[in-house]
């Protein structure tokens, strides 16, 4: 998966594997929300990381490769994420979408869709919507991943042991040596795309 340019990584914890954050879905997936220091500073080729909290803390969640970069508002009228956008009474993958964010005019209000950052009656959060699009309106795409869930491969041992422990911080920084490790262990990964449903989903099932 990963080319011999040797592109950015980025690391996070995933502190809620719900299928939103990314969003892994219709074969594309999407980082539209949450983390806008990677939103922003990630460039098309570049790899990200999630994995998992603790207790299991260098459980791979996902990896992608960005392959397209949009603005919300653009993400919100390209007819090829309409797909995207959420239907909140449907079922947990359809309710997950997010494609949430448009604004009228260039310069106008956010409006936010009813998702999993909007309050449960459907009225907007303004907290979500100050966090997700002050510091960046940026979406990553990806075609070229591959999302495990709960059910990924433990993490390589890296000898900077601060990039596995269960933080939510962007690590961004490898030594050498682990760039090396993570390169060959991410290329040696087997499958394509979505592998397993996300981990909360059975949270959310059992509370149905």
């Amino acid at each position: 998966m990963v080319t011999t340019a040797q592109p950015d990584f980025f690391m996070y914890t995933v502190k809620y594997d719900d299928g939103f954050a990314p969003n892994p879905f219709h074969g594309v997936c999407s980082l539209a929300t949450c983390k806008p220091d990677i939103r922003k500073a990630a460039k098309l080729g570049n790899v990200i990381i999630g994995k998992a909290p603790a207790p299991n803390g260098r459980r791979l969640v996902f990896v992608m490769e960005v392959d397209e970069v949009l603005t919300y508002d653009e993400y919100w009228r390209d007819p090829r994420y309409q797909c995207k956008k959420p239907r909140i009474n449907g079922s947990l993958m359809l309710a997950c979408g997010d494609n949430i964010y448009h604004r009228p005019t260039p310069d106008g209000k956010w409006s936010q869709a009813h998702s999993y950052h909007s309050k449960r009656d459907g009225t907007e959060e303004p907290e979500h919507i100050k966090h997700d699009t002050d510091r960046t309106q940026r979406v990553l795409l990806s075609r070229d991943f591959k999302y495990f869930g709960g059910n990924g491969p433990v993490l390589p041992e890296l000898r900077d042991q601060t990039i596995t422990e269960p933080v939510r911080n962007m690590r961004r920084h490898f030594s050498e040596r682990d760039y090396t490790t993570l390169t060959r262990w991410l290329g040696a990964l087997k499958g394509w795309g979505l592998l397993y449903e996300p981990s909360d989903w059975r949270k959310l099932q059992l509370r149905a």
